[in-house]
């Protein structure tokens, strides 16, 4: 069963407008991201994720990335989940948030 998660990336400052492009466009070449939207705010980029393996394995890979200075993972829980789970629950479900 797949898992999927939003990361929120801030990306190096010293990237200048095509290089911003360029590494945009090798990371939807991804197999693993399904979607990359720039965003105004805290971060500069949306990305959406889905794997088989280890959320947290693949976000370490992208964030290992030389253009990425930090990434933060938002893990999907069913909202069935959500409701009646406890956060400590919700925490192991995921393998440790």
């Amino acid at each position: 069963m797949a898992s999927r998660a939003y990361l929120l990336i801030k990306v190096s400052d010293t990237l200048d407008k095509d290089a911003f492009i360029e590494a945009v466009s090798e990371l939807e070449k991804k197999f693993e991201v399904d979607f990359v939207d720039p965003v105004v705010g805290k971060y500069d980029l949306v990305v959406m994720i889905e794997t088989s393996g280890s959320i947290d394995e693949l976000a370490r890979s992208i964030e290992n990335l030389s253009w990425i200075t930090k990434v933060e993972v938002l893990k999907f829980v069913a909202l069935q989940d959500k409701r009646c789970l406890s956060l400590y629950d919700i925490e192991s479900l995921l393998g440790g948030a």
